[in-house]
């Protein structure tokens, strides 16, 4: 990171920085820390996180799990995330909480247009991930 020259530092941090700004236009924020945003969002717990130097934006949803988590179970999100393109699966079994994550870089300003697609997509594949982890732990 040292040998990007100012310029192009200043510019990705700003990318980032529009990103969040955005973001926080677009949502029901519920709490804004230093590196991200977090809010409830179509059953899940939705957490966007920006890397300024990067720049990524990484959108992250969170679910509890009804049932405990078991070893088969763990083999199909291997299988899940083998199938997915965006981002992959995830089980905290100490917790018993499933998550999705997906980062994609800022190379251009994001527009509401394009953030509405991300998440959709992002959405898309934890929903479709965590039911099918879900019906395979009753």
């Amino acid at each position: 990171m040292n040998t990007l020259p100012a310029t192009e530092k200043k510019r990705r941090i700003a990318l980032a920085q529009n990103a969040k700004l955005l973001v926080l236009s677009t949502l029901p924020i519920e709490d804004d820390t230093e590196m991200g945003l977090m809010m409830g969002y179509k059953g899940f717990l939705l957490r966007v996180d920006f890397s300024f130097l990067h720049p990524l934006i990484v959108i992250t949803f969170l679910a509890e799990l009804e049932y405990p988590v078991l070893p088969k179970s763990l083999q199909l999100l291997n299988s899940l995330n083998q199938q997915c393109v965006l981002g992959c699966a995830a089980v905290n079994t100490e917790a018993n909480v499933f998550s999705y994550r997906a980062a994609s870089w800022l190379d251009t300003e994001l527009t509401k247009r394009r953030f509405h697609e991300m998440l959709d997509r992002c959405y898309d594949e934890a929903y479709r991930a965590h039911s099918q982890l879900s019906r395979s732990l009753k």
